[in-house]
């Protein structure tokens, strides 16, 4: 029978790691939940693989290497921001299609992921990929592309109704002058004579170059609550209410827009200790805890790329610029078989169990430690009615790994 406190380091471990392992539950229960957050918030980036190892359409080495980040014992909130940046800033294969670039963001996003908003938003203005997927790559003043300044604005920063149109024009033009050379290891190069003279006006203040642009959205009234909001939302899985986000906003802009703060404020608070299960786990965060949770790390046949294709998520494919939607769409009946399908290519093996009483095994195996009696019940029949120990270990693994407890955060 778990203890209180069972339950609530497994309900913060999967608040601020990927893919927790068991293991980690007895460590947590002896150091305490304060120790878990603290350690949680202050553990160091995990060390990439070099980009030398990279090559220009190996999507494999690049995926392979992320889904390591993910499953990694120590991977903690830095490794959740990293994703969550990656879905908030993110960039698509179907036209930044160099992976080098593609793993040079994502050490970008690694590198700032609980650091300076602003110092983030600045490098992936001029980020390679970011410029080639949204097309500012090759823009110039007289005739700028404006999808990065809109987008800008209207998903990275602010939000729709704290800008115009005049606004979009203005960033634009403001922005104009970078370019990739592709032929060249996609390099980033900045023409002087592509660029805008002067300054325009943008967000009630005069800019003429990229990194006057992103203090002027940084600087918005808007910009700290609107990244405070999505922050505590892929947090604590609900949105937070209009004074929360005064709130956080407000110690945000204070801190002069340092991400760490920020965090620290969200899972210190009692909201996200609560153990209501608030919002569906992503099918990347789905995959990692579950390759986790059986045993299947760095075991199986396939490459990485194919277990992010089967479950619906596959880094730098988003289905547009705003990234991977949330909500009840990753709980339907189809994902749920996806999930189950998968969990037989991973192939629990009764040993990762061990000869003690399975249902209740699985059921630590996955972090659940507080199921409903439906959830019970059916392991429970399962377990009796097969006769065969992998198969029935399979059947546990595969009911515990779709129900909802599992499914949701």
């Amino acid at each position: 029978m778990a203890d209180a406190l069972e339950v609530e380091v497994a309900h913060l471990l999967r608040r601020v790691c990927l893919g927790p392992y068991p293991s980690q539950v007895d460590r947590w229960r002896a150091e305490g939940v304060d120790r878990l957050l603290e350690w949680a918030l202050d553990a160091a980036p995990l060390p990439s693989d070099p980009e030398e190892g990279i090559g220009e359409d190996d999507y494999d080495a690049l995926l392979n290497g992320w889904i390591r980040q993910l499953r990694h014992p120590e991977a903690a909130l830095h490794e959740r921001l990293t994703w969550f940046w990656h879905g908030h800033l993110t960039t698509s294969t179907d036209k930044a299609s160099f992976v080098p670039a593609l793993w040079r963001q994502q050490r970008l996003l690694r590198r700032h992921a609980l650091g300076n908003f602003r110092d983030l938003l600045r490098d992936i203005t001029t980020d390679a990929a970011m410029l080639v997927y949204l097309d500012g790559d090759g823009s110039v003043a007289d005739a700028p592309n404006e999808n990065f300044s809109r987008e800008l604005m209207e998903l990275f920063t602010l939000g729709r109704g704290n800008y115009g149109e005049a606004d979009v024009r203005a960033g634009a033009r403001a922005l104009a002058g970078w370019s990739v050379d592709t032929e060249d290891g996609w390099k980033v190069r900045f023409t002087k004579d592509d660029a805008m003279t002067g300054t325009v006006s943008f967000l009630g203040r005069e800019v003429g170059d990229a990194d006057q642009v992103v203090d002027a959205v940084c600087d918005h009234p808007a910009c700290a609550p609107f990244i405070a909001a999505k922050l505590h939302t892929h947090l604590v899985g609900v949105a937070p209410d209009e004074a929360r986000t005064a709130e956080l906003g407000g110690l945000f802009a204070a801190s002069g827009l340092e991400i760490k703060p920020l965090v620290t404020a969200i899972v210190t608070h009692p909201s996200f200790r609560d153990p209501t299960l608030r919002r569906p786990r992503y099918p990347a965060e789905w995959l990692a805890a579950a390759l986790a949770a059986t045993g299947s790390v760095g075991e199986h046949d396939h490459s990485d790329q194919y277990w992010f294709e089967q479950i619906g998520q596959r880094p730098f494919a988003p289905p547009n610029v705003g990234g991977w939607p949330g909500g009840p769409r990753w709980l339907s009946a189809s994902s749920s078989m996806a999930r189950a399908g998968l969990v037989a290519q991973m192939g629990p093996d009764p040993a990762v169990v061990g000869p003690v009483e399975q249902v209740t095994a699985v059921l630590r195996r996955c972090l659940l430690f507080d199921v409903s009696a439906s959830t019970r019940t059916a392991l429970d029949n399962a377990a009796r009615a097969i006769e065969d120990d992998h198969e029935r270990v399979l059947a546990l693994f595969t009911l515990a790994l779709t129900s909802p407890e599992f499914s949701l955060l």
